[in-house]
């Protein structure tokens, strides 16, 4: 149980891959090496770079985004970065802003030269890069769209938001499983169903999908719920309180430990802790 809770949490991009399908891909993109002032030609001086990199034809959603090299190549496998008219000083790139709704990368940085340095070296920037293929996330059902969601706003340090939405997509995991069911009892039992607590829809999805009547017998069932009854005490605090109620990241680890553990024991029949934890990291 420890061993996967630290998983979780220090390697959280790789669970949230594993639940909602996202890729890793490394992706090599031409940059025209922009500079808020003009290049000179046959004039060396110290220039600022701010380039905009573009995604969308690749990704439809982007859930992280990692400058793994950048230069000229010289080698197949290897990047140049000395592609200024200064050994000393060499092209210099970071990422300076992500933005996930429009798949752009802003890249800003430096280099050392003239318009014919700038210009005659075909410089790329390699990314690794974790998301959906275009067309790929508008098939996603809803608990995995909120997970992603809940991801980025957990990234950018929202810890409140993205609570709420790794619980909401608790809540739309059970409605699913909840919705199958439906198939196989009466119309007239549709309603009662629809309408009972979390709780038990909760409990009525488990039964059905690991098709016992005594959910003691599933290993990491217990501790799964007793996380989850600490979230939905945690939830309805944040819902009705009137007055500032903080949430910790050990709060966002362990709803998301709670979404995860559902999803393994439902969706992928993993009933100990150690087989959730080589389903979620292979």
């Amino acid at each position: 149980m420890k061993n996967l809770k630290n998983k979780l949490t220090k390697e959280r991009l790789t669970a949230i891959a594993k639940i909602t399908g996202a890729s890793y891909s490394i992706l090599e993109k031409h940059l025209a090496l922009e500079s808020p002032t003009p290049f000179l030609k046959s004039q060396e001086q110290h220039y600022s770079l701010k380039e905009s990199i573009y995604l969308h034809d690749d990704f439809e959603n982007l859930l992280h985004v990692k400058l793994l090299d950048y230069g000229s190549k010289f080698e197949e496998d290897q990047l140049e970065r000395n592609i200024g008219s200064s050994d000393r000083e060499p092209l210099e790139l970071k990422i300076s802003e992500i933005d996930y709704k429009h798949q752009k990368v802003v890249l800003e940085g430096s280099i050392y030269g003239d318009l014919l340095h700038a210009s005659a070296n075909d410089p790329i920037a390699k990314f690794l890069i974790a998301g959906f293929k275009p067309g790929d996330y508008k098939k996603l059902d809803l608990y995995k769209t909120l997970t992603c969601e809940a991801y980025l706003l957990e990234s950018r340090g929202d810890t409140k938001l993205s609570f709420f939405t790794y619980f909401t997509a608790i809540e739309s995991f059970a409605a699913l499983k909840i919705q199958d069911y439906k198939s196989s009892i009466h119309p007239e039992l549709h309603h009662a169903l629809e309408h009972l607590s979390l709780d038990d829809k909760i409990k009525i999805a488990g039964r059905e999908s690991c098709s016992t009547d005594d959910l003691s017998t599933i290993p990491a069932w217990g501790d799964v719920i007793g996380e989850f009854k600490k979230a939905q005490k945690l939830r309805n605090k944040i819902a009705h309180a009137h007055s500032r109620v903080e949430v910790s990241t050990e709060q966002v680890d362990s709803v998301f430990y709670c979404l995860a553990g559902l999803i393994a024991i439902m969706n992928s029949k993993k009933y100990d802790f150690i087989s959730i934890r080589k389903h979620l990291f292979p």
